[in-house]
């Protein structure tokens, strides 16, 4: 009894972090929905935006000294039989505004009546916005009725005209979720543009954010069903001064009397860098169920354990000096785990009958299944692992298995009718690839079959190709579903891949499969995707924003990546971009390949230094994988050190490009081992030795102030204290050039942390969001849940729950030994 008044006294005194009042007001011509953090306001007379405020710094997201084009929703819509669109918006009529103002629950209806412009008198437009005490976010909903066989291809909801630059613009930054992220500055300055297809990796997950130093507003959609659609950044010509943020649902072929939007959006505010609006959206996605099933995949041990990888290429792959024997092959291999000192991942082109990129039509591979087989079986003799690539989307037009007419039955078709296709360029050869359905039985078979047949001969890593690394298509064959609205493609795919899973691993159950890039929903069945993001300027995928592991940082460790450098890393060239390809795979986490087939290992020409680095990279990345590969990704600190020029000058102005900027010298990654230990990896890309201050945020690395830290760096297998702080502390280091080192932080607490991390893994439904801070009363560790209005804690050896499931009771579930072993925090 004791215990629990100290811990109701301790929840009193410092779990003050409640959620504010939300409510909605009319008045006037203003109608203003608002949390805690939020402030919307609408236009009465029609309902459009004027006012996204963030109510701490006062900053509002739309500029009003400026005209131009306001709304809240709008349709491209056209009548059955015609293919003549028009654009409907909520301006064609005025609104019935209905609000709802409850104890923690505050709502705004709009209704419209009749699409003048589309000749619907009796159509009816409904949005319904919610705030809810205890959520950051405002939640957006929408509904037409009565649309009389109307096809409405896009729906555009919410739309915000009018954004402007938060300060100056210089120091803006527009988030992107385009593979593994990225930052855009000055998006409206620059007059930036961004429309890219959910779900693929150009759209990996469903949100974009817009921030400056002061305040950040944020966008979401809430799908868990694969719908297509894209978050839209839109930088209008005639309004030069001014951008426009929306979200554009693609919708299913065919008329229409009823349109419900299968999901919610949700917009909201934030104080801080690309980290918070990522934590914002983790706390959604880590709740969904790609998320919860991902956890309960097993990745094979060898992955872990094979920290070097190597590309490939045995025959067609353009260039003729590429051509290896499978002899020569062998050789290379054996080169590999003498000079790395370690297990490798062969990644093969050119293995198909056909050679290269003649995708679809495999069987049997070039050389034949004896010299295949041999090759397997002597990678697997060193301890390496063989992977290969088949297509996901295409059938090469030159192979018999189109020649035949038997693709026919999978292929894709335009509106007139023919296959859809691509041509592309790949060195000295033409490839017209012809797309695929992933509904069709042909292609699904096909796929099965092709997994089932390479896990017989034991291949470890199958990498499906150009998926989800293309948007997807629309098809207008007959009898399937039309265009590429809805999420037909998805559900197709949703159901593919766990069945190529399955029956590829029945058959080799050391069988990972892996993905060209990466998208959130595959997250469940990809042991790891290729991730080219590293060296992301000279393979032109910036496109003038700054590359960040948006993605590792909110799934990580539910999928892992290996990291490719296309460039060669050739002593006669400049090398300083090849060092931050390198540092940012190992402090983003990822296995990073030997760059590029040349030069060779035993190549003169081949850069010493790079090399030495990388086998350091792979060295680290085992030594301290309970971070690296096992752990989830925190804020990486904000180092203060100089910058370094970073060239790449061996472009050969195809697939790999020139490129020239600065890097922080010292590239840093933060992480939380499953533990609850914090390891901060550092490596210094300069080519002269650096001193920095390494801050140690207690607030940014989520650890729990009042409790002592002991604070050490690790580099060569030698570690020193560097001191113990409980507030935080700053760090003044120096590294040599390329070195690396580890800051190890640890405290008693961490068994703790590795609790509650596995409290909210294990009962989403009682602890969100997910990611709160742990914080500290002696003798107490506790977190609170705002959206939940939970709190859960350790305190004399128990542990303590209060919240709905207790009827807000403060309840005694046990002791916490027992629970330390059950959630494996020893």
């Amino acid at each position: 009894m004791v215990r629990a008044i100290a811990l109701a006294a301790a929840l009193a005194a410092f779990w003050l972090d409640v959620g504010a009042a939300v409510r909605v007001v009319h008045e006037g011509n203003d109608i203003t929905i608002e949390n805690d953090r939020l402030r919307v306001v609408l236009a009465a007379d029609y309902g459009s935006f004027r006012s996204v405020f963030n109510r701490a710094t006062g900053v509002d997201l739309i500029r009003q000294d400026t005209s131009g084009y306001r709304a809240l929703w709008g349709m491209q819509v056209a009548a059955s039989g015609t293919t003549m669109a028009q654009w409907i918006d909520n301006r064609s009529s005025r609104p019935v505004i209905s609000v709802s103002n409850a104890a923690r629950e505050s709502s705004l209806t709009l209704t419209w009546s009749g699409l003048g412009a589309a000749d619907r008198p009796h159509a009816r437009v409904t949005v319904r916005v919610t705030v809810r005490e205890g959520d950051p976010l405002a939640m957006w909903g929408f509904r037409a009725e009565g649309l009389g066989g109307l096809a409405v291809t896009d729906l555009t909801f919410p739309l915000i005209g009018g954004v402007g630059a938060l300060g100056d613009g210089a120091d803006d930054a527009l988030l992107l979720p385009e593979q593994d992220g990225r930052l855009v500055t000055d998006p409206v300055g620059r007059r930036y543009g961004y429309a890219r297809l959910y779900p693929s990796s150009f759209m990996a997950m469903q949100f974009i954010a817009f921030y400056d130093n002061r305040a950040g507003f944020y966008l979401a959609a809430h799908d868990t069903a694969g719908h297509t659609k894209t978050l839209n950044w839109y930088s209008p010509p005639e309004s030069p001064l001014t951008s426009t943020i929306q979200a554009i649902a693609k919708l299913p072929q065919g008329p229409v009397n009823e349109l419900v939007l299968p999901y919610e959006l949700a917009l909201g505010t934030f104080e801080g860098d690309w980290t918070i609006a990522a934590d914002l959206y983790k706390s959604w996605a880590l709740q969904q169920p790609w998320a919860i099933e991902a956890r309960a995949k097993t990745l094979p041990a060898w992955f872990a354990a094979t920290p070097y990888g190597r590309t490939l290429c045995l025959h067609e792959c353009g260039h003729p000096s590429h051509e290896l024997s499978y002899a020569t092959f062998m050789e290379e291999m054996a080169r590999n785990a003498s000079v790395f000192g370690g297990p490798s991942i062969a990644r093969i082109w050119g293995w198909e009958k056909m050679g290269s990129w003649y995708y679809g039509d495999y069987f049997p591979p070039y050389g034949g299944w004896a010299a295949f087989d041999a090759a397997i079986g002597g990678a697997h003799a060193r301890g390496d692992r063989f992977s290969v690539l088949i297509s996901g989307n295409y059938l090469d037009q030159a192979t018999p298995a189109w020649q035949s007419g038997a693709g026919e039955a999978g292929v894709m078709h335009g509106r007139d009718g023919l296959p859809l296709g691509e041509t592309i360029q790949l060195g000295d050869r033409t490839h017209r690839w012809l797309w695929m359905s992933p509904a069709t039985t042909y292609w699904r078979n096909h796929m099965t079959t092709t997994i089932e047949t390479l896990a017989a001969h034991r291949v470890d890593n199958v990498q499906i190709d150009n998926w989800p690394f293309a948007e997807f298509v629309g098809d207008y064959t007959s009898g399937r579903p039309q265009g590429v609205g809805g999420n037909w493609q998805w559900q197709a795919w949703q159901s593919l891949l766990p069945e190529l899973r399955r029956r590829g691993r029945a058959i080799y159950p050391e069988l990972t499969l892996s993905s060209e890039q990466v998208a959130e929903l595959a997250v469940p069945w990809l042991d790891y995707y290729q991730n080219r993001e590293v060296g992301a300027e000279t393979m032109g995928y910036a496109q003038g924003g700054t590359v960040v592991p948006l993605f590792g940082y909110v799934y990580k460790p539910l999928i892992q990546a290996q990291t490719d450098l296309y460039a060669a890393l050739d002593a006669g060239q400049p090398q300083s971009y090849h060092w931050l390809a390198l540092a940012r795979g190992l402090t983003w986490g990822q296995t990073v390949q030997w760059g590029g087939s040349f030069p060779w290992l035993a190549d003169a020409s081949l850069s010493r230094p790079l090399l030495d680095t990388y086998i350091e990279i792979g060295r680290v990345r085992q030594a301290w994988a309970r971070f690296l590969v096992d752990g989830s990704m925190l804020p990486p600190p904000r180092v203060e050190g100089p910058t370094t020029p970073v060239v790449l000058t061996t472009g050969d102005g195809g697939s790999v490009l020139n490129t020239s900027g600065t890097a922080s010298s010292v590239q840093t990654g933060a992480w939380r081992a499953p533990s609850g230990e914090t390891g901060i990896v550092l490596m210094n890309i300069a080519p002269t030795a650096v001193s920095f201050t390494l801050p140690i945020d207690f607030d940014r690395l989520r650890l729990p102030a009042g409790v002592d830290h002991t604070v050490s760096i690790d580099s060569g297998g030698r570690s020193t204290l560097l001191g113990h702080t409980s507030t935080g502390e700053r760090y003044s280091l120096s590294l040599q050039p390329r070195q690396v080192a580890v800051v190890v932080i640890g405290s008693a607490a961490a068994p703790t942390e590795c609790l509650l991390n596995w409290a909210e893994r294990t009962y989403p439904e009682l602890f969100k969001p997910v990611g709160a801070t742990t914080r500290a009363s002696a003798p107490y560790l506790y977190r609170h849940y705002l959206q939940t209005e939970s709190y859960v804690g350790t305190g004399n050896g128990h542990l303590f729950y209060l919240g709905p499931a207790s009827a807000n009771q403060l309840l005694d579930v046990g002791e916490v030994e027992p629970w330390m072993s059950r959630a494996n925090c020893r």
